[in-house]
């Protein structure tokens, strides 16, 4: 290993974890690196959130070499073999002793610390002490479990100190079977060892099957040990699990392939793969599998029992998770030669388009680098649409009526969208329910419809709409014409009786001319009300009730002879009731109603006859 090299390369092996470690180092160079995506993507008119890039400068005061997360507390490794710790520290774990120098590895356990100095001796603090004397120099690597040690001899055999805990402490045994070792990794309460042909040995605790070696487990190059579950990572790059499960700590992502790191965290674990993604699954009850959207380019990973460390190719180290002992709370000295950068470029999040950012640094030295992202503004919101309430009108003729309205739509990035309506505003609609669809499209191809219902009344729809007026009136009047309201109301109820109706615009041959009498009467009956003194029906309404009642008369006596014609009538037999329809016209002018009801009585009457005689 060359510590001050171009390039180190190390295997670790911690509480609950063992990872790669790669640090790059270019001596007085300046680098900067996009956080987040790019390209990104940003919705029009919505505010850009820019993720920055970090810069820095190579070499730092004191570049890290390594990271190792505990179970309460973490560590660090400094290029100058100095070693730092955070989080708990009740004894001692993390405050490293002033012998903890020239360090090459470290190991962060439950409550205790371990590190490999490069003359192959180990330095141990927290709490319980190591078996073996810190001049003792054959070693080449360490593991610290939640509250055991283990380091593995140049002789490729392993020692270990402490106790297994798992509800009760038992002393830590090594198996006979623990020989020509190339590896090590310290779970909770058991222990995994990997062997030079590629092979995985397991010894402890093995309630959940943790050190039951599956099958598969072959041409293993690295090793993580969990609380009840095992890890190993294979030469393809495909990782094997194997223990408990109960939170899904064996079910290894899909997408976690050309894995070149595993960690095992108490009840999760963390994966990295060889372009710097990565993964983590399992418990997620303290946000350790929710990993930080700057978590990327990652080199290094450390896994604790709550909690994640990982650090950047720039050298940041980034923590989260359980932080019940500020153990994931990086301390800013790893975090400080990092180099302002400027952003320029014009980003105008009113107009889809694509556009570049670039973001520049310049170290002390006035070595200089840059770095573009690209960012499409694109408009994927629909436009928001407001349609018509339903509308309600009376027919104008026999073909219906015309129905004029206004659907609008917004949308935020185009504005004013226009709208299409089927059928469009200012068409015919048949007497009936008639439904119309309005759809806009902004200038990016979004579309948003919306509907309502054109309600034509036929001459049915009109007396059931007039006798509905009266009777919400009738709340509010006085006693004494209370009398003649209810003749009214009487009367043109048994005009909207259903035997008395085909449809909306036809009637009943033998019955339906009681109709025009009925609103004859009812139109009488409001008046004498409407002359009486304080009357609730002022003459606007009544004049507003007979029209309507009028023309729906007009129509029903208009459809008649309309069948009439159709029926092969010619126009001398249908001169009189035409004449009845004239004389109703002037009559209805004049506001005379109940002459015009009496003549379009006439006229239905004589074309219906005319129709009857047609079918025999």
């Amino acid at each position: 290993m060359e510590i001050l090299g171009i390039r180190i390369m190390k295997i670790k092996f911690s509480l609950l974890a063992a990872c790669v470690c790669v640090v790059t180092s270019n001596y007085g160079a300046c680098f900067i690196e996009l956080d987040g995506a790019n390209p990104s993507t940003n919705e029009c008119h919505a505010a850009f959130a820019d993720p920055g890039a970090t810069a820095f400068s190579l070499p730092p005061p004191t570049p890290l070499l390594a990271i190792s997360a505990g179970a309460y507390h973490s560590l660090a490794l400094k290029a100058d073999g100095s070693v730092i710790g955070w989080g708990l520290d009740d004894f001692g774990e993390a405050s490293p002793p002033a012998s903890a120098t020239n360090v090459v590895a470290i190991s962060a356990g439950g409550y205790q610390s371990l590190a490999l100095r490069a003359d192959g001796s180990m330095v141990s603090w927290g709490l319980g002490g190591m078996v073996v004397s810190e001049t003792e120099t054959d070693f080449v690597a360490i593991a610290a479990g939640y509250s055991f040690s283990m380091a593995l001899k140049s002789d490729r055999t392993v020692i270990g100190w402490g106790d297994y805990y798992y509800g009760t402490f038992y002393p830590f045994t090594i198996p006979a079977s623990a020989t020509n070792l190339v590896a090590i990794a310290a779970g909770y309460a058991h222990s995994l060892g990997l062997k030079a042909d590629g092979l995985v040995i397991g010894w402890g605790d093995n309630g959940y099957g943790q050190t039951t070696i599956p099958t598969n487990a072959t041409n293993i190059v690295a090793l993580a040990a969990g609380a009840t579950h095992s890890l190993a990572l294979k030469a393809d790059g495909k990782v094997v699990a194997w223990g408990g499960n109960l939170f899904g700590q064996l079910d290894i992502p899909a997408e976690a392939t050309n894995i070149v790191a595993i960690s095992a965290g108490g009840l999760h674990n963390m994966a990295l793969r060889g372009d710097g993604k990565l993964f983590v699954w399992g418990l997620n009850g303290a946000g350790q599998t929710n990993v930080p959207p700057n978590a990327t380019n990652i080199v290094e990973i450390s896994a604790g029992y709550y909690d994640c460390l990982a650090r950047t190719v720039s050298g940041l180290v980034i923590g989260w998770g359980g932080n019940y002992y500020d153990q994931s709370a990086v301390p800013g000295e790893l975090n400080t030669n990092y180099l302002p950068v400027t952003v320029s470029g014009v980003l105008n999040t009113d107009v889809p388009g694509t556009y570049s950012l670039t973001y520049s640094a310049t170290n002390s030295v006035g070595e200089s680098a840059t770095t573009t992202r690209t960012v499409v503004v694109m408009d994927t919101t629909p436009p928001e649409m407001v349609c018509p309430a339903n509308m309600v009108i009376d027919f104008t003729g026999s073909g219906g009526a015309i129905a004029n309205f206004s659907a609008q739509a917004t949308d935020l990035c185009s504005g004013e969208t226009p709208v299409f309506c089927a059928p469009s505003s200012g068409s015919n609609f048949p007497i009936g329910t008639n439904p119309v669809v309005c759809i806009a499209n902004d200038e990016s191809g979004n579309r948003n419809h919306c509907s309502f219902i054109v309600v034509v009344l036929g001459a049915s729809g009109v007396t059931s709409d007039v006798l509905a007026e009266m009777t919400t009136l009738r709340t509010t009047i006085w006693k004494r014409h209370v009398l003649f309201l209810d003749a009214a109301i009487a009367s043109l109820t048994r005009s909207v009786a259903g035997n008395l109706w085909l449809d909306e615009t036809h009637l009943n041959t033998r019955s339906g001319g009681s109709v025009f009498i009925n609103e004859q009467t009812a139109l009488l009956m409001l008046s004498v009300m409407s002359e009486m003194g304080n009357s609730p029906v002022a003459k606007t309404v009544l004049k507003s009730w007979g029209n309507r009642l009028v023309h729906a008369d007009r129509l029903l006596a208009l459809v008649e002879l309309d069948s009439a014609t159709a029926a092969g009538a010619n126009k001398k037999q249908l001169s009189n009731a035409v004449k009845a329809l004239a004389e109703g016209d002037r009559a209805a002018g004049d506001q005379q109603y109940s002459a015009a009801i009496q003549n379009y009585q006439t006229a239905w009457k004589q074309a219906a006859k005319l129709v009857s005689q047609s079918r025999k």
